[in-house]
């Protein structure tokens, strides 16, 4: 671990995180190493600051030269409406780069359903729905880019699973929700 991963331990989570504050040229080269050399699939759970989502581009900009790494962003607070707007535009911008919102986009559901609806390199990770209806209508919007996601330990993966299972029948869909789209968005199936 480099000097620069050593001040920022705590940025590193997931499937490889990586420090927000970094000049792009360093971020890039902690994906090439740290994600790219170690075998990983994705980058994620970045959470830029609120009102700061356009940090993250120096991160897309490399994953577009790494080949289109999927990333992950947190959707809930502190993630704002703009900042959802702000990754849409990013997201149009780096259209090699598969980018995941987590947690539904939290309060923000509605604007996160619509945006990734009309955004064909953006998916929609359904945890810490609190929201039937949210569930139901961001798999019947998007149904080959949502993924199944339980917010363990917080949230419980019984229930989440039971949600999905809820709002879908049984067959394509729902296989695609519960695993299948995430299997091939990360290079698993």
């Amino acid at each position: 671990m480099d000097a620069a991963l050593a001040a920022f331990p705590d940025r590193f989570i997931g499937c490889g995180s990586v420090p927000l504050d970094l000049p792009g040229e360093q971020i890039s080269a902690v994906i090439e190493r740290e994600v790219v050399g170690r075998g990983l699939c994705g980058i994620g759970e970045l959470t830029p600051p609120p009102g700061q989502a356009a940090r993250i581009e120096p991160v897309l900009q490399a994953c577009t030269d790494q080949g289109g790494l999927p990333v992950v962003v947190h959707g809930f607070a502190p993630t704002t409406a703009d900042d959802l707007r702000t990754l849409a535009e990013l997201a149009r911008r780096y259209p090699r780069v598969p980018l995941v919102v987590s947690q539904l986009g939290g309060l923000n559901w509605m604007d996160a359903v619509e945006l990734v609806r009309d955004i064909p390199t953006m998916y929609l990770e359904l945890s810490t729905a609190n929201i039937i209806f949210a569930v139901r209508l961001a798999i019947t919007e998007i149904p080959e880019r949502t993924l199944f996601g339980s917010d363990a330990p917080y949230g419980d993966p019984l229930l989440s699973r039971s949600t999905v299972e809820r709002v879908t029948t049984s067959g394509e869909i729902r296989d695609r929700v519960l695993g299948a789209t995430a299997a091939t968005l990360f290079g698993l199936a």
